[in-house]
């Protein structure tokens, strides 16, 4: 921490204001304290901070990177707040783990990236929901993390509805992210290929892509495909994909590009349609007219 900063106990106790049970709605989701999980490697500013928001949250505190993973693993976590340090544990390494994981990607994530010598910058900051520059300015603290934990339950409320409307829609549909990491898929995906989100994370290659080995050109024009899906150019193709078991399976793909103006990101939306059965009555009518025409040209019925 910096040399002329003022001891952590001396400003909790000069920061708390007179009754901090009167504002507990500020951090209550219904009737339940929200859980508030510190990643602190300075035990004097983790001190610091369950006593300044104590009356607020459930604070659970922690020195260990790999113990804060464990806590958020088991469910008791509603918001993180991440000493961005690099002793004692990297916060942007944790920050990046928590990002990683398929099971802790949603959870907000504040860091404190404090002005000093062993901190991180605040240019690499990628991954954090938002971040303050100095916890001793309490108020700000405050505020930081319930504007946060209010945007996360408005994007918690916006994927619920997403995944609601998804698995009502008959038709397969897959989104993913300006990375081409798949978000979401619906049921008809999982009946038509075979995977499920818990097969992921999924991005490129996908699993249901062909490989080189098994169709090289089909490979070539899906991965064309999809770089024009990102730069947000609409397109409408037929292309080969592959079942979980390998089976190979046709389908019409067309879909839209959005943009997220709140984070400056984009999401790409694919709806497919199982064209299986039509290709295959293609090529046997193809096959039909082939013979058709031999026999017009045969001589005699023997040849």
């Amino acid at each position: 921490m910096p040399a002329t900063a003022e001891p952590w106990d001396d400003l909790a106790r000069l920061s708390q204001e007179p009754s901090p049970a009167r504002r507990p709605h500020l951090a209550a989701r219904g009737s339940r304290t929200i859980r508030l999980l510190v990643a602190a490697s300075d035990p004097d500013l983790g001190r610091f901070l369950v006593d300044v928001l104590g009356g607020e949250y459930d604070v659970r505190l922690t020195a260990d990177g790999q113990e804060a993973l464990a806590i958020m693993r088991d469910g008791d976590t509603d918001l993180v707040l991440v000493e961005g340090t690099r002793s004692g544990f990297d916060g942007l390494e944790l920050v990046r783990q928590i990002r990683n994981d398929p099971d802790l990607c949603h959870l907000p994530v504040v860091l404190l990236a404090i002005t000093g010598t062993d901190v991180v910058p605040l240019g690499r900051t990628d991954g954090v929901d938002d971040h303050v520059e100095d916890p001793r300015v309490v108020s700000d603290l405050r505020a930081r993390l319930t504007s946060t934990l209010a945007t996360s339950h408005e994007r918690a409320a916006d994927a619920s509805w997403r995944r609601a409307i998804l698995f009502a829609l008959s038709d397969p549909v897959l989104i993913f992210d300006g990375d081409g990491v798949v978000i979401e898929l619906n049921q008809a995906f999982t009946r038509l290929l075979g995977y499920t989100m818990d097969d992921g994370p999924f991005q490129p290659p996908y699993p249901w892509w062909p490989t080189e080995d098994e169709d090289p050109d089909a490979l070539q024009t899906i991965l064309d495909l999809h770089t024009s899906s990102l730069r947000h150019q609409e397109i409408e193709a037929e292309v080969l994909f592959f079942s979980k078991d390998r089976r190979p399976i046709w389908v019409h793909s067309a879909g839209a590009s959005i943009d997220l103006p709140l984070n400056g990101s984009s999401a790409h939306i694919r709806v497919l349609r199982d064209i299986n059965h039509d290709r295959e009555a293609q090529e046997r009518r193809a096959a039909a007219a082939v013979i058709s025409g031999e026999f017009s040209r045969a001589e005699d019925l023997e040849t």
